[in-house]
């Protein structure tokens, strides 16, 4: 971290980005904030990604829905899914169940899992017996896939959304579409 805060990297992308993941990594949002967006300022998708992830923990969820888009727009797959899962659970935005289904079909058709398991979540909570049922060799071809990947690399970046949600689905409260929280 001392070499990419100093003076003479300070300025470089992936220090930038660097940076902002380490001080995500240890919580510290304020900091983190700061280097992914000098880094976001530059355009790079995962520098926008890293704001949003930012703004969405501190629960500025606007602020969040934001970027996450722009990141998308810039073609950062994950930001995809997660504006998605904004729109599906009304987070900055209004809840629109057919958008959040546009943003993962998107995510999924590039190989995001947690997208295509969010697709077909769809189906189980809302879906015919026989919509259900149709289903279930699309989730074992998903559980495949996952513990291949899984075996491969336990930190492969398709995946590691899920760890995320399981921690986050349920913790920050709805924020009306006017949320006005820093961006």
């Amino acid at each position: 971290m001392e070499v990419c805060s100093g003076e003479l990297c300070s300025d470089v992308l992936e220090c930038q980005k660097y940076m902002g993941l380490m001080y995500y990594k240890q919580a510290d949002m304020e900091q983190a904030g700061e280097w992914y967006l000098r880094a976001a300022k530059k355009g790079d998708a995962d520098a926008l990604y890293g704001v949003a992830s930012v703004r969405y923990v501190q629960g500025s969820f606007d602020g969040a829905l934001q970027y996450f888009k722009e990141a998308s727009r810039k073609g950062n797959i994950r930001a995809l899914h997660w504006v998605g899962f904004m729109y599906q659970k009304g987070y900055g935005a209004s809840q629109d169940l057919d958008l959040a289904r546009k943003y993962y079909r998107e995510s999924a058709k590039h190989g995001y899992l947690v997208a295509e398991h969010a697709l077909l979540s769809f189906v189980f909570q809302k879906g015919r017996f026989l919509e259900k049922l149709k289903t279930i060799p699309r989730l074992i071809s998903l559980m495949f896939k996952a513990t291949i990947i899984t075996y491969k690399n336990a930190d492969d970046e398709r995946l590691s959304d899920l760890r995320t949600l399981g921690r986050l689905i349920n913790s920050p409260q709805k924020r009306s579409a006017t949320d006005k929280g820093s961006a």
